[in-house]
């Protein structure tokens, strides 16, 4: 698709397919993006909660490091109780933050060390067992906050998701190893209890076997050991493009580590009521609050280390961001739109979402076009005001409940108001079925306070904490072998997932509220296609947790529902019973070609073949009556209107593709194809733009010329001369249907008195013929500070310019939206609109000649499509 150039697409007259959405709103589209970086200090960020627990020796000299902790409040350790004295009884004394190299100077530059003057053990703990070992150490004082000495957030929920922990520690490197002087972490994944059980069973000091306030986590390769004891075993969750540290479990102990055997952990989710209440005791304002996991995070935010996706490179003390590639955004899709019931219909809190694809159009799940049988009274958009819903549409094979078949459509009454300054603008469906795969943006809701960029410490209190928003997050597409669905939804997928089921999510888990789905909200991304970058919807979202975040999500593919889409979108249109719209023929057997014959009304002309008669094919066509002699193809034609077989600028206008020279033109500096119809009177002067078709005529919009007095003269500018051709007399010929009042027919023919010069040849506009295809991208000749140059227009159907006019345009007439942002361009009547046609000849094709203008969208422009007169104006040349 990148290779799709927009001045290649013609498109039919009317609408065929909901594929069509680029070009409808290609206004809209981008062109490029700027991604801006900026950079900050680098520091040891991530782990700035981890504390080295040491027993200073008789010597005051020597400091042996024996045990690990979290630092969980800015003067408070969180460590394991058999770490509160050393085998001698003796206590720990001393606390050191925010060294990474315990027996090396060279990273002191923030270290902080501490007296520790307290020690609580778990009142329940007996070092003779190995239950409740977990401890708090209190300090002579708090810390200095700073980047690289911060507290770590406790995970209080009993459900453990996670699939994997970090533990981090200066133990042992293995079995019979010497402890490591440098701060080591191992990735390590979480072991069944009963799993676990196996190994430790009879172990001493487990006399009743592990726990539920135990858990195991392990791995193949790495393992915790001696020295690693009361050190985390923790998560990184996300939120604010940052990462805060949550401890799920203190390393309490293992086998001899390095076999592979599971280590065991004490759950830190049950002792957090002991925590809060050792703390109230020393005299803190520890709230029960303080230690929800979203207000917890947002403490320290400003101090946390970025999410890894954000970060170009990292050298020496600064480090290039561009949050440009964060996971989550705090801002709404535009294309989002909220639907909501009237509260005695459905009363309490349905959440239900859709996505615009129209001016008046919201495409959303079936369970959403209902509730309690009764169809949803509003939506409303970006918090805006809001639109009722006319109609509702399900899919017919939706079943109440079901996961199968979800797809729904909404009307609304009132259209939208786009604007390309504020990127709103509808979603294009993606109808392909090979699906959309990679990257996606998924919508969701969360807390304010955990989707904003922050880079300093912001106010939490419970009012901050209760404000939500829209969010957006940046999910991947995921097959069989990483799409890993919640037990919990598994009930409502006993088949597993069906061909219409797009699986994704993302990596990192997030902090609880961050991101709750958008039920029917869209996975979408930006496509680049035909020279513009618009947004496209792939999925809704079905079913899943934090936006498919650490777990798998599961959406609907509108590719696989694209046949019943377009029925509801686009119906058959209503055929013109044939008796409204058939002409009057009177057919004469006896006649021959060349036959003397009566039209009727009573003119005398003779039988030709209709192509010597383009005046009566014409009229044929505008459903006038016509007199046929013997078969189809002979026709009485009054004698003013034949024309023979070698009028020469039938064939100019026939061949003007084949003679065309081509090749040197641009016409954004030489508009040769277009003229000036000038006036010159005492009383007042008036120009005109007109179209060069062949040597001797000119087309312009029968509006420039409904005047009392005829023009003058053709001004024609050309780079080797300028000309001033006379006109013949009774040379104007407006087309007989025009309407002044509604501008319907605007369309009329100059012939000059003498051929213009020969080298104007190749500025000839040919003339668009094809009555069902037109161009997409054309260039639409404009004044610019009195000059003429030409700008990008756009064709647009018909029924897209309801709006503009007031009406749906007629199929003679050609809708057309002309590039001007800022409005400084004028398009007088008559002025045209060209396609290039791409090859060897580049021949520049007549498509539509400027009438009108909107007074509701001033970028959109009535021409008339000059392919519905080729007939009219070779029978008048």
């Amino acid at each position: 698709m990148q290779d799709e150039n927009p001045n290649d697409a013609i498109l039919p007259n009317e609408r065929e397919s909901i594929d069509d959405c680029h070009f409808r709103y290609y206004e809209y589209g981008k062109t490029g993006a700027i991604k801006p970086t900026y950079g900050r200090p680098t520091y040891l960020r991530e782990f700035a909660h981890m504390a080295a627990i040491g027993w200073t020796q008789p010597d005051n000299l020597t400091i042996l490091w024996q045990c690990g902790g979290s630092l969980i409040w800015e003067n408070f350790i969180l460590t394991a109780a058999h770490c509160t004295a050393d085998a001698n009884n003796t206590q720990p004394d001393v606390a050191r933050f925010g060294d990474l190299n315990l027996f090396d100077d060279s990273d002191d530059q923030y270290a902080q060390q501490l007296k520790i003057i307290e020690v609580i053990r778990h009142p329940q703990h007996r070092f003779s067992a190995r239950y409740h070992d977990i401890a708090l150490m209190r300090l002579e004082r708090r810390i200095e906050l700073h980047d690289t000495v911060a507290p770590a957030c406790l995970w209080t929920d009993d459900e453990i998701r996670f699939k994997a922990f970090e533990a981090t520690g200066w133990g042992a490197t293995g079995f019979a190893e010497s402890r490591t002087p440098i701060l080591l972490k191992v990735s390590l994944t979480p072991v069944e209890r009963e799993s676990c059980t196996s190994h430790y069973s009879g172990i001493r000091g487990l006399r009743s076997g592990l726990h539920e306030y135990q858990m195991c986590a392990g791995d193949s390769k790495m393992d915790t050991c001696p020295g690693d004891s009361g050190g985390p075993l923790q998560v990184k969750l996300l939120h604010n493009t940052r990462l805060t540290p949550f401890i799920v479990g203190v390393t309490s102990f293992g086998t001899a580590c390095g076999f592979s055997v599971p280590g065991v952990y004490s759950r830190v989710a049950p002792y957090v009521p002991w925590i809060q209440t050792v703390l109230r005791a020393s005299g803190e304002d520890a709230q029960d609050w303080q230690f929800e996991p979203h207000a917890c995070a947002l403490r320290y935010v400003h101090l946390r280390e970025y999410e890894p996706s954000v970060v170009l490179h990292s050298s020496g003390e600064n480090e290039q961001l561009d949050l440009d590639e964060a996971h989550l955004f705090g801002t709404s899709s535009a294309q989002v739109v909220s639907i909501h019931w009237n509260e005695t219909v459905a009363p309490g809190n349905r959440e239900c979402y859709g996505v615009i694809i129209d001016r008046s159009t919201v495409v959303t799940l079936a369970r959403c076009t209902q509730a309690n049988g009764v169809p949803p009274s509003h939506v409303t958009h970006l918090g805006n005001d809001s639109n009722i819903v006319t109609r509702h549409h399900r899919h017919p094979d939706y079943r109440e409940h079901s996961l199968l078949n979800d797809v729904g459509i909404l009307e609304l009454k009132d259209p939208f108001e786009f604007a390309s300054s504020w990127d709103f603008y509808p979603a294009c469906i993606w109808s392909r079925k090979n699906g959309m795969d990679g990257k996606l943006t998924v919508s969701g809701r969360g807390l304010r306070a955990l989707n904003e960029i922050v880079e300093k410490e912001p106010e939490i209190n419970n009012s901050t904490l209760k404000k939500t928003i829209n969010t957006v997050g940046v999910v991947v597409t995921q097959n069989g072998t990483n799409c890993t669905i919640p037990r919990q939804y598994a009930t409502k997928l006993p088949n597993g997932l069906s061909a219409e089921h797009l699986c994704f999510g993302a990596e990192p888990f997030l902090v609880p509220k961050t991101c709750d789905l958008a039920y029917g909200g869209p996975l979408q991304r930006e496509v680049f296609r035909w020279g513009r970058r618009l947004m496209y919807v792939n999925a809704l979202s079905l079913l899943g947790k934090d936006c498919g975040f650490g777990e798998s999500a599961v959406a609907v593919k509108l590719s696989h529902h694209v046949e019943w889409l377009q029925s509801v979108l686009l119906p058959p249109r209503t055929i013109e019973k044939a008796a409204e719209t058939r002409p009057f023929v009177f057919l004469n057997p006896d006649l021959e070609e060349g036959d003397e014959c009566s039209t009727q009304d009573r003119s005398a002309g003779v039988c030709v073949n209709a192509q010597y008669c383009p005046k009566v094919a014409q009229g044929f066509r505008q459903n006038r009556g016509v007199t046929f002699c013997q078969s189809g193809s002979l026709v009485c034609c009054p004698h003013r209107y034949i024309r023979n077989g070698t009028n020469e600028e039938w064939q100019e206008i026939d061949r003007c593709n084949v003679d065309h020279q081509g090749g040197e033109e641009d016409m954004d500096e030489a508009p040769l194809h277009m003229v000036s119809i000038v006036w010159t009177y005492p009383e007042w002067n008036r120009v005109c733009a007109g179209t060069i078709i062949s040597s001797r005529t000119l087309v312009t919009a029968a509006s420039c010329l409904d005047m009392t007095k005829p023009p003058s003269y053709v001004h024609v500018n050309h780079p080797d001369a300028e000309i001033e051709l006379r006109l013949e007399p009774g040379s104007v010929t407006i087309h007989p249907e025009f309407e002044n009042s509604t501008k319907r027919h605007d369309i009329a023919l100059i012939r000059t008195r003498s051929v213009i010069d020969g080298h104007f040849g190749r500025s000839r506009a040919c003339l668009w013929r094809n009555t069902t295809h037109t161009p997409f991208l054309l260039q639409q000749y404009v004044y610019l500070n009195d000059a003429v140059e030409t700008t990008e227009a756009f064709f647009k159907f018909n029924t897209d310019c309801r709006r503009a006019f007031g009406r749906v345009p007629q199929a003679h007439e050609l809708c057309l939206h002309v590039d001007d942002p800022d409005h400084t361009f004028f398009v007088d009547e008559g002025m045209p609109a060209l396609w290039t046609k791409p090859g060897a000849s580049q021949a520049s094709y007549l498509i539509g000649i400027a009438s009108h203008r909107s007074t509701v969208e001033r970028s959109v422009f009535i021409h008339t499509r000059v392919s519905s007169y080729i007939d009219w104006i070779k029978g008048e040349l």
